[in-house]
């Protein structure tokens, strides 16, 4: 059973390394084989709990919220109303079970989006299980931070020409970055490993005999920021700087009574102010480089014309057709063409394509504002479970509190780790409200590793990290 555990642990590791090179997972063979190796990982997990030792302990929130959705949604698949013409475009009747309880849009659309959040959510209790452990818990962060140092590395040696892009766009070019189609997605995903590189940089820089460790993590960290601002994404670049922010504050108020980093502080002045130097040139360099569009940047506050006011307008009124438990998971991207709600305004801000099944997702398939499109797929029922799962993970900082064994000292690893995961989560969500991050499955496993992260802390057997 041991090598059962073992191998499921392995697995999500190789999942948050694979997510993003496999084309940001949003192309249908990058997904499949992403819910392959989730899939996998969920049954060597189900077998080591033949065990008693590796039997896991999970919040009972946590786990009520996953069984709400899972069920609402699978339901939904299940009594879909309606059938989906794929060649014609338009809806036709189905035949539900209980016609009278709601349904989905489409059976088998709705049936392939919950595989796919079923997957998401079972990682999301495979990690609160694994992040009990220090040593897991500490391997999936590395996995997600190194991995996002290699997307930066990636994608500006691809903006250089010296290695060709994973997509091909033409007229769109500089939009793609790294392995991303779509650079906003590009830069929420950059914007959740920097946390996660800080982090690492904070916690070997404290510790004496590894302080070459934390230099390299700086580094490391030093490139995505980089590579935030090169990429043309200006919500991420600002999403960007503050986090750096929220970051700076996080590290001063660490070490604030700290003699031995204060010392190490003086005496490596002019190195910090040189690296700082070469950080603040480099992020000159990346603003310069995307200086016409920072001009228009206030173009995209007009409310006259503004193509994502005019989609979130439609998609507020596509929510208000089934308010209480939506039309279904990935239902949205049918939807939308079809809605008899459009606005013909949006027409000349919004292309708007009619979805192929089997096919990779426009971006125009999106609301560009992740909680109006989760109100239209799983209606008023599914937001509160969602933003449960959510918010009560927020616990977990108190309970760190009360329950961490510092002594001298005012802060444990965990607490490092659990608020940069924090500072991460809340760039994401501020990005998903002009965006669609929570709708990549690459980033949506991100973002469930941060949440079983805070989640894992309110579990009894939680094993802290001192931070030597």
């Amino acid at each position: 059973m041991f090598f059962f555990r073992q191998m499921a642990g392995w697995l999500l590791a190789f999942a948050l390394v694979f997510a993003p090179w496999a084309w940001g997972t949003v192309k249908p063979v990058g997904l499949m084989a992403l819910e392959i190796v989730l899939a996998l990982a969920s049954v060597c997990w189900l077998l080591a709990m033949l065990a008693p030792a590796f039997r896991p302990k999970l919040p009972r929130l946590l786990v009520l919220c996953v069984a709400l959705l899972l069920l609402q949604g699978w339901w939904m698949a299940l009594n879909a109303h309606q059938a989906y013409n794929t060649v014609k475009h338009q809806f036709t009747p189905a035949h539900p079970l209980i016609p009278w309880l709601p349904g989905a849009a489409d059976r088998t659309m709705a049936a392939g989006a919950m595989a796919h959040v079923t997957a998401i959510l079972l990682a999301l209790l495979m990690i609160c299980d694994f992040a009990r452990s220090p040593h897991w818990r500490l391997g999936l962060w590395k996995a997600l931070a190194v991995t996002g140092a290699s997307i930066s590395i990636y994608g500006l040696l691809a903006k250089a020409g010296i290695f060709s892009p994973m997509f091909n766009v033409p007229g769109d070019e500089a939009s793609v970055f790294g392995s991303f189609v779509y650079h906003g997605v590009a830069g929420a995903y950059l914007n959740l490993a920097i946390p996660a590189q800080i982090g690492l940089a904070i916690i070997y820089l404290g510790q004496r005999e590894r302080k070459a460790r934390g230099l390299a993590w700086a580094v490391m960290a030093t490139i995505t920021i980089i590579a935030v601002m090169i990429n043309i994404s200006r919500g991420a670049a600002m999403i960007c700087g503050g986090e750096l922010a929220l970051l700076a504050v996080l590290v001063i108020w660490i070490y604030r009574h700290d003699v031995r980093f204060q010392a190490a502080l003086a005496r490596w002045k002019w190195i910090l102010l040189a690296s700082a130097c070469v950080v603040f040139l480099g992020i000159g360099i990346a603003v310069w480089h995307n200086l016409p569009r920072w001009e228009k940047f206030h173009g995209d506050f007009a409310l006259h014309g503004n193509g994502r006011l005019l989609a979130w307008r439609v998609s507020w009124a596509m929510a208000m057709v089934h308010p209480l438990f939506g039309s279904g998971p990935g239902s949205f991207k049918i939807r939308l063409p079809l809605s008899h709600h459009m606005i013909p305004a949006l027409y000349s801000h919004w292309i708007v394509l009619f979805y192929i099944p089997g096919h990779r997702i426009s971006r125009w398939s999106y609301a560009s504002n992740d909680y109006l499109q989760t109100m239209v797929q799983w209606g008023a029922a599914g937001f509160v479970v969602w933003a449960v799962l959510v918010l009560g993970s927020l616990w977990s900082m108190g309970r760190l509190h009360r329950r961490a064994d510092t002594g001298q000292f005012p802060f444990t690893t965990d607490h490092i780790l659990i608020w940069c995961a924090r500072i991460a989560l809340l760039g994401v969500f501020i990005h998903a409200l002009f965006d669609y991050p929570l709708e990549v499955p690459s980033l949506e496993l991100d973002v469930a590793f941060y949440l079983a992260l805070n989640w894992a802390v309110q579990v009894a057997d939680y094993r802290f990290m001192p931070l030597r």
